[in-house]
């Protein structure tokens, strides 16, 4: 269905349409659970309270905020595991290294320890830290 009297175009300019909005004021309301939002606009003040939660709802649905959701558990999960299996390969690898002196199991292992630090190495940005990536034995300083 089109409606003739609908724009459709899209906005592209946001400063100006920003500054064509009536004045907003936002605060804090006494319970601080909620924020009061006030604008006033033809001698007339509309005021809403909304929940700190659906304002973090808008800056996730609207990209202001990176979204908190059910992936980035899933993330966090993957990373453990990652960090998990990297320190399995670590200790097979000083094992190998201590016990073996056969130089192509020792060079599978160092090779397999070069690539779980590789996918591991990005896991704090991913993570925002909330998986902390462990040092070797080998690098941490006494």
């Amino acid at each position: 269905m089109n409606c003739p009297n609908i724009k459709t175009a899209p906005v592209t300019d946001d400063d100006a349409l920003i500054a064509e909005l009536p004045d907003l004021r936002i605060e804090e309301s006494h319970s601080e659970d909620m924020v009061i939002l006030q604008q006033g606009h033809g001698g007339d003040e509309d005021r809403i309270a909304i929940h700190r939660w659906q304002v973090r709802m808008l800056a996730e649905q609207f990209g202001l905020l990176p979204a908190h959701t059910q992936a980035r558990a899933t993330v966090e999960t993957l990373a453990r595991r990652l960090v998990k299996l990297r320190e399995r390969i670590d200790h097979l690898g000083e094992h190998l290294h201590m016990h073996v002196e056969d130089q192509y199991s020792l060079q599978y292992a160092m090779a397999s320890c070069e690539i779980a630090d590789e996918f591991i190495s990005d896991l704090d940005a991913l993570t925002s830290g909330a998986v902390a990536t462990p040092k070797r034995a080998n690098e941490v300083q006494p």
